[in-house]
């Protein structure tokens, strides 16, 4: 079975959350010498967004993690927690579309006691520093560079908010089933994962006036997407068998 992240609000990876303030981290910054995406290492899945699936459809299986409460996750490894786009000095190594979360990531949004989101980032992370390369803060403001970062989890928060309902339809639908991918071994199957996926038979059998909501509100294209994701595994395999000797 593919695991889902532990997460917690938004805050899958974080080891140490903490609510960014000019008081508490104002002599702090990140450095641009570390490897970008070391922190990635061993993650073998992430979580999507709804509005990631037509770039990353082509790159990595995309999957959920159940029937009554289904998170979208691009797989990045099978069947070992190792992903397989991370070299071993932490940096992409394959061509290809990189999750939001994963670039957001040391920051994140959190909802906070007034119910509005506040900006944290991982304290515990290797891209920290107490001498950085890129301040959090320019003066009373925050920097450029978190600023962008900000941005991009704004969007990520806002993506999210489609993203649920994107699967409130497909619970509603009763459209995911249990499936599992395989290889083939000396002529015997090998299971390689276990996820939740959208029954094809049952999509083509939803009657027309729900197929065209499905299409006027661009569900059906994330389906279709996601569908088409699943060669993947294939993919995933061969680069295994490049990347892990036997």
């Amino acid at each position: 079975m593919i695991d889902p992240p532990a997460l917690s609000g938004n805050l899958f990876l974080f080891e140490r959350p903490e609510l960014l303030s000019k008081e508490e981290h104002g002599h702090l910054g990140l450095l641009t010498t570390t490897p970008p995406f070391a922190f990635a290492r061993k993650v073998s899945a992430v979580p999507l967004m709804v509005s990631e699936f037509r770039s990353a459809q082509r790159y990595y299986p995309i999957v959920f993690t159940e029937r009554d409460d289904p998170t979208p996750l691009a797989v990045l490894g099978v069947p070992e927690e190792r992903n397989l786009f991370i070299d071993d000095e932490g940096r992409w190594q394959v061509p290809g579309y990189i999750p939001a979360y994963l670039r957001c990531y040391p920051f994140a949004l959190a909802t906070a006691a007034t119910d509005r989101y506040a900006l944290v980032f991982d304290r515990s992370a290797e891209m920290i520093s107490e001498r950085p390369d890129v301040p959090f803060f320019d003066g009373d403001a925050l920097s450029e560079t978190v600023q962008k970062r900000l941005e991009l989890c704004r969007t990520y928060q806002a993506e999210k908010q489609r993203t649920d309902a994107f699967c409130d339809t497909l619970k509603r639908l009763d459209l995911l089933v249990p499936q599992e991918a395989s290889r083939s071994i000396d002529g015997q199957s090998e299971p390689i994962a276990q996820y939740f996926g959208v029954h094809r038979d049952r999509l083509m059998n939803l009657d027309e006036g729900t197929i065209a909501t499905l299409l006027r509100d661009g569900s059906l294209g994330a389906i279709v997407a996601h569908l088409f994701s699943l060669d993947n595994f294939d993919e995933l395999l061969r680069l295994r068998d490049r990347t892990i000797p036997r």
